[in-house]
């Protein structure tokens, strides 16, 4: 696998462990809806992994992570009370997500994307009041979820910076050893003719 791809894997394994700690945390706070719905993007994002790394249709993966990601973040604000949950730190986060794990040539379709689900959401929001469900008991469980997403957010944004950084520096070790072992056998080479 290309480190591309690698680190799409361990998005997707990461994004299955994330899912795993907030699935419960949901269910503490009396978010069943976000439960089952994260429980749904579990299952779908264990399917992506597979369809990767197993059976290595990655173009078709990538398509469903895509569609992961923005129906699962328009549900997460619709069912997690719109602007007053935390989903504006996802759909930054699955922004991050999408442009560590694909190439270039697709980050202004995402950026857009992203932009305008964002903003469309956040439209009717304000032009429809009551159509976004505020789904906190108590006023604390919002601070607690917002909170908590944007633990969970710095820290696999910091995961996913260092594992780059990390894929960096092997790439450039290994191309810095190819350059050297090139060198000795040129220069073996001359004294040889």
């Amino acid at each position: 696998f290309s480190a591309g791809m690698r680190l799409f894997h361990a998005v997707n394994i990461s994004t299955c462990l994330l899912l795993l700690i907030v699935i419960p945390f949901n269910l503490i706070l009396g978010l069943s809806s976000i439960g089952w719905l994260l429980l749904f993007l579990l299952l779908g994002h264990a399917g992506v992994y597979f369809l990767s790394r197993v059976k290595r249709k990655f173009l078709i993966a990538l398509a469903g992570v895509v569609f992961l990601a923005y129906s699962g973040v328009t549900a997460n604000y619709y069912f997690n009370s719109g602007i007053d949950g935390p989903t504006l730190f996802i759909f930054f986060f699955t922004f991050l997500l999408l442009v560590a794990v694909t190439q270039r040539r697709y980050h202004v379709i995402y950026f857009v994307l992203t932009c305008l689900v964002a903003g469309g959401l956040l439209y009717f929001d304000h032009a429809r009041p009551g159509w976004i469900r505020y789904s906190f008991e108590k006023p604390v469980d919002r601070y607690i979820d917002i909170y908590f997403a944007f633990i969970l957010i710095l820290l696999f944004i910091y995961i996913i910076t260092r594992s780059l950084i990390d894929s960096y520096h092997y790439e450039r070790t290994r191309a810095d050893q190819r350059a050297l072992d090139l060198q000795v056998q040129n220069a073996e080479l001359e004294r040889v003719d």
